[in-house]
């Protein structure tokens, strides 16, 4: 009788520790399993980390290509107009020398000879001043374009400038003023390409003011930094023009309809002033027109962007 209590207590005994195997059983075999999903999971991933890694290398390497290609032909396009200017301007210079005698020396009859040798010389001018703004965008691109600066009185070269535009404000009917606040201030700068970035600045304010307009061109020093305002009453710039207005070949599209111009003028604008290291905006004023603030720091080195 005892020995048969015992075995029904040993089976007992096993059966629990059977099922107690049983239970840790399945819960290894529940682990493995998440193991495994998670060992797939985690394959899975690093499979497509690898795919997409090897996307963006190769994605990478089209934009390198693509970009070392539109470099290269950027180069050649500023080369070309470089070289393409240079050509020009030579038998230009002798078609307005010849027109320029044909205006000394022709006879004041008949008038239309006169007349003949006023329009070579007038479209030569034009034509001419486009093959230099060309020249000085290539030189700026390829960044060959040579400053020589020197210290220069500010507002000396701002008031010459302006007086040059005298005669042509007065065909416009109009006035060219400025109110130069800057003194005996020496900025080491190079005064011919300040000149370039002032006539632009005010031939392109003269040229959209209206009849009887008027052009102010303001100096001041603020915090170290020289502030050069040209302020007109004309047109105005859309909302959204007024960043793209500097760039290449681009035209207000409140202007581009009969005023002129090719578009280069303020893209040579902020040429220069990024050589001075300064900046260049433009605005609308409340009353009407626009103004182009030009910003650049008293102690400069002036350079050209590469």
């Amino acid at each position: 009788m005892s020995d048969r209590y015992d075995t029904r207590e040993t089976i007992a005994d096993l059966e629990r520790r059977l099922e107690k195997s049983e239970k840790v059983n399945r819960a290894l075999k529940d682990r493995v399993k998440r193991s495994v999903r998670s060992m797939d999971n985690s394959y899975a991933l690093f499979e497509n980390n690898i795919l997409l890694q090897a996307a963006v290398e190769e994605k990478t390497a089209a934009l390198e290509i693509a970009k070392n290609e539109a470099e290269s032909s950027s180069r050649a396009k500023s080369a070309f107009l470089a070289n393409m200017s240079h050509e020009l301007r030579t038998p230009l210079h002798s078609i307005l020398a010849y027109a320029q005698f044909g205006l000394r020396d022709a006879a004041p009859e008949p008038e239309e000879i006169r007349d003949y040798f006023e329009y070579i010389h007038s479209g030569g001018t034009i034509l001419l001043e486009l093959l230099n703004d060309l020249l000085d965008l290539a030189k700026f691109e390829s960044g060959k374009m040579v400053f020589e600066t020197i210290d220069t009185v500010v507002d000396e070269i701002i008031e010459a400038t302006v007086a040059e535009f005298d005669s042509q404000a007065a065909i416009h009917h109009a006035t060219v003023v400025c109110d130069s606040r800057l003194g005996d201030l020496t900025v080491s700068l190079d005064p011919m390409k300040f000149q370039q970035l002032l006539r632009n600045l005010i031939s392109n304010a003269l040229k959209f003011s209206p009849e009887n307009g008027k052009v102010r061109v303001d100096s001041r020093l603020d915090d170290e930094m020289v502030v050069i305002e040209v302020i007109d009453d004309g047109v105005g710039v859309p909302e959204d023009e007024l960043e793209t207005i500097f760039d290449k070949f681009i035209q207000s599209s409140k202007t581009r309809s009969g005023a002129g111009g090719t578009g280069l003028g303020l893209a040579i604008c902020r040429e220069i002033v990024t050589a001075l290291e300064g900046d260049i905006q433009a605005a609308n004023r409340p009353e009407g027109g626009a103004v182009f603030t030009v910003r650049f720091p008293v102690r400069v080195e002036t350079s050209v962007p590469v």
